[in-house]
């Protein structure tokens, strides 16, 4: 299924020079839109780098490990797929980025992040992402990154599927809240919608609701993917998603959706939830 694919070694930080273990904890963490221009940077750059054929740009905001390392030459023939497909990343300045899970730092100090956009005017569509910043030089500095591209026609776009999480994550947060289900029922589709009500939604998700698993406030910046939105046949979207518990709550609540387009629009034709512990 896999168009294209390139994944930049991430065993690099361990087997360069590092920080100390203790440097995770004296550095702060970025604001989450300082980490979403890093990634957008570095992916404008690496596009640049495809459609010029000159790394240099591109690799001078690497570490200096990761140039010994990845030379021009070799640099080259790891994104000759790229370059060959004249595969760029543009729109990721336009776009909404979803995150697998929250940045955070490694034992080694490097920060860490997963996710994935949608780009939606290329036949591959759907790009992936795994990157990690090594703090030098008063910066952050490219440590090891990895890109996968898939096509994946039908997929809504970034802006949509931000939209279509967030809303009906957060009907179904305020539904667990009030034990009323009304609101959540209206995003089922025709059929869900004939086999259920509101009082029988509350029942399927008492586990939940009775022991008040759920958040006072969802926000949209904390709902994080299981896995990357997939299709099932032209119909059918499936999104799983988890968001953190509040309070002294530890652990999120997961939830499995599977939407079916209905009338030009997303509906839910399933879903599913529980409480996971952990990050």
């Amino acid at each position: 299924m896999t168009r294209t694919k390139m994944f930049f070694a991430f065993f690099l930080a361990a087997l360069l020079a590092v920080p100390s273990l203790s440097f995770a904890a004296d550095k702060k963490m970025p604001a989450q839109g300082e980490i979403a221009n890093m990634i957008r940077v570095s992916l404008v750059d690496f596009s640049d780098a495809v459609k010029s054929g000159d790394t240099k740009p591109v690799l001078s905001k690497c570490t200096k490990e990761f140039q010994l390392i990845f030379t021009e030459k070799i640099y080259k023939i790891l994104m000759h797929q790229f370059i060959e497909k004249k595969i760029t990343f543009y729109q990721v300045k336009d776009v909404p980025l979803f995150y697998m899970s929250a940045p955070y730092f490694d034992n080694f100090g490097d920060l860490m992040i997963k996710g994935f956009f949608i780009q939606d005017k290329s036949e591959d569509n759907l790009v992936t992402f795994e990157l990690s910043y090594h703090w030098a030089d008063s910066s952050w500095l490219m440590n090891s990154f990895g890109f996968r591209t898939f096509p994946k026609k039908g997929l809504p776009s970034g802006e949509q599927l931000k939209e279509l999480v967030s809303t009906d994550v957060i009907l179904f947060n305020d539904a667990l809240k009030s034990g009323d289900f009304s609101k959540f029922r209206e995003a089922l589709t025709k059929s869900m919608k004939e086999g259920s009500t509101p009082e029988t939604l509350k029942q399927n998700f008492s586990a939940l609701n009775n022991n008040k698993k759920y958040a006072q406030n969802v926000a949209a910046d904390k709902i994080y993917f299981e896995d990357y939105p997939d299709l099932i046949g032209s119909e059918y979207l499936i999104v799983k998603v988890r968001y953190p518990l509040d309070g002294n709550q530890a652990g999120f609540v997961a939830m499995s959706f599977s939407f079916k387009k209905e009338e030009g629009k997303w509906k839910i034709g399933d879903v599913r939830a529980g409480v996971q512990t952990g990050g």
